[in-house]
């Protein structure tokens, strides 16, 4: 099992040693202008696994463009947007199975979405940028 990955002057990243717990999965390809990379989780099959990914794991200070994903829903995603955005040059954010529709007894049906979900995620996503912007850095975690 790989348990750490360093990684010296290459393209956007001078330094970023990790250190991985299991679970973690780290995907990246080229980076440059326009480019980002990927933050998710690992999963057994193909995606919307509904695992978050241990934000608290990043550096202080990444100079790239994130992509959070693994794990979102509307009770999270304003948390991660906090701890990851003042982080990095740019954040989006990827949802699948933290919008899905719920079948009687709970369990998601896999790829059905949720109008009422999606709206929540909306709205926890937009409750993040108004406060970040009475404050970028204030929120950022030191866990």
């Amino acid at each position: 099992m790989l348990t750490g990955l360093a990684i010296r002057n290459v393209v956007l990243i001078e330094q970023l040693i990790l250190t991985f717990e299991p679970g973690l999965t780290v995907l990246t390809g080229e980076t440059g202008a326009g480019k980002s990379i990927l933050l998710d989780a690992l999963v057994d099959g193909y995606g919307g696994g509904g695992k978050a990914f241990n934000w608290s794991r990043l550096p202080p200070s990444v100079s790239c463009h994130l992509v959070l994903s693994g794990g979102l829903t509307p009770a999270n995603v304003t948390d991660g947007i906090l701890q990851v955005r003042p982080r990095c040059k740019s954040l989006a954010v990827d949802v699948s199975s933290g919008v899905e529709a719920s079948a009687t007894g709970g369990a998601l049906l896999k790829g059905i979405k949720d109008a009422g979900r999606i709206h929540q995620f909306v709205a926890a996503v937009r409750a993040a940028d108004v406060l970040l912007a009475r404050s970028p850095h204030a929120l950022l975690s030191t866990t």
